[in-house]
């Protein structure tokens, strides 16, 4: 005779949620929930289990990109991603629980329970940033490019320094080639950041009106003695 042997558990549905409720949240820095980072995500059960949940860990994927696997852990480069080695500039994030222990006495009881990982999707949206000064200064050279240096700005996060894109750096140019102070500088577009910087902060004054320096060059005096 044959026995059949029927095994069952409680169901439990665990989706993950932003503290501060919604499903959007603005840039706030590199994260990565592998290192005890939570980026403000918890997480909804569909009921409550007679075994408390001890631990989770997350896992996630680019909305764009959806033909890849998951990663372990909450988006790092949040506002982005590479899909296909491409750069997105989307930051809608497919996030996922990938497991959970409920350790009571020693031994976890996640035995007893059937788990569903329902996907939670966060748009993570640009942080404003704000130009405030731009250098532009060269020494007399005859011509009129300059490349721009050394900005400073305001709504950055802490710890990090957005810096102007190389190319749009380079495309600056003075109005004409002489010496002087407070020139004006054309520039070759809108403002440009370098590459994790562009698609994690927008520059909330794109168009910021820029004045250099092109500094008198040494002369050189050529002397010819006399026979």
């Amino acid at each position: 005779s044959e026995v059949e042997i029927i095994i069952t558990g409680t169901e439990i549905t665990l989706t993950p949620k932003l503290i501060a409720g919604g499903s959007s949240m603005t840039y706030k820095g590199l994260f990565d929930g592998t290192n005890g980072s939570t980026m403000g995500v918890s997480y909804d059960t569909s009921i409550v289990p007679a075994d408390a949940i001890s631990s989770v860990t997350y896992m996630y994927r680019n909305s764009a990109c959806t033909t890849g696997g998951y990663a372990v852990g909450l988006p790092k480069n949040v506002a982005s991603n590479v899909c296909n080695g491409a750069m997105t500039d989307v930051g809608t994030w497919d996030i996922k629980v990938q497991k959970f222990s409920m350790v009571v006495n020693g031994v976890d009881m996640t035995y007893k329970y059937i788990p569903t990982y329902a996907t939670f999707v966060l748009t993570i949206n640009k942080k404003d940033v704000t130009l405030s000064t731009v250098k532009a200064e060269k020494v007399y050279d005859g011509t009129t490019s300059v490349v721009l240096k050394d900005i400073t700005l305001t709504g950055a996060i802490e710890g990090e320094s957005p810096k102007l894109d190389n190319t749009f750096a380079r495309g600056a140019a003075f109005a004409d080639a002489t010496a002087g102070t407070n020139k004006p500088v054309t520039l070759g577009g809108d403002f440009k950041l370098a590459g994790i910087y562009d698609v994690n902060y927008r520059i909330t004054n794109p168009q910021m009106a820029v004045t250099g320096i092109i500094k008198k060059a040494d002369a050189q005096l050529n002397v010819t003695p006399s026979k």
